[in-house]
């Protein structure tokens, strides 16, 4: 779900300095992204680090913390702005699923010591904050909105973890480990680690990626 804060930026900045390159976009699951690129029907996809083949090239170009959403009512809401993981055992969540997301989600909350009492799921980004935003539980997420408020205009909270240390997760351009990058693939790989850090809202910790 990282594709809407990231492709629109990379792809204005692109195209303004290469005006005759011509890019079209698949938004697609993780695992249907892979297959795409092992069936040549893509040259590059961007994506979260979580469970990709082994082997596959892949040029990291920013780091996010997962955090977690709650209701505006909920009673975490207005306390400290990081919480512990696992006070939300026994609480209803709010489950995007979709591969890798939602076996991130639970592998997070197995780190806290409980495993997650799903109300509902959803396949979204904004429908899964939508829920949260109408009371339905918490969620856990990697990708962060740029607005507070849902698409309903229903105002979310968001909290950063303070135990367990959970890993950050990094955000990567990916590609066949048989494929052979074209001048043009090579040069947006080397535009979006130039630029997708900013657009996606964490720096890679600790050097900037090369391109190999």
């Amino acid at each position: 779900m990282v594709l809407p804060n990231v492709l629109p930026g990379l792809l204005s900045g692109f195209h303004d300095l290469h005006p005759d390159a011509t890019i079209e976009v698949l938004e697609a699951a993780p695992d249907h992204l892979t297959a795409a690129l092992e069936e040549g029907a893509l040259d590059l996809a961007i994506t979260y680090d979580l469970d990709l083949p082994d082997g596959w090239q892949r040029a990291p170009f920013a780091s996010l913390v997962p955090h977690v959403i709650l209701p505006r009512d909920h009673p975490l809401a207005d306390g400290p702005d990081a919480i512990d993981l696992g006070d939300l055992a026994g609480d209803p969540m709010v489950l995007l699923d979709v591969a890798p997301s939602a076996k991130h989600a639970h592998d997070c909350c197995r780190a806290a010591g409980f495993v997650p009492e799903v109300a509902l799921r959803a396949r979204t980004y904004e429908t899964v904050r939508a829920f949260v935003g109408r009371g339905y539980g918490w969620t856990l997420l990697v990708s962060r909105a740029a607005s507070l408020e849902t698409a309903e205009g229903r105002e979310v909270v968001v909290k950063q973890i303070a135990a367990p240390a959970l890993p950050t997760v990094q955000v990567c351009v990916l590609w066949h480990p048989r494929a052979m990058l074209n001048r043009a693939s090579r040069t947006f790989v080397s535009h979006t680690l130039a630029h997708g850090s900013s657009l996606v809202g964490g720096p890679l910790d600790p050097a900037e990626p090369q391109v190999s």
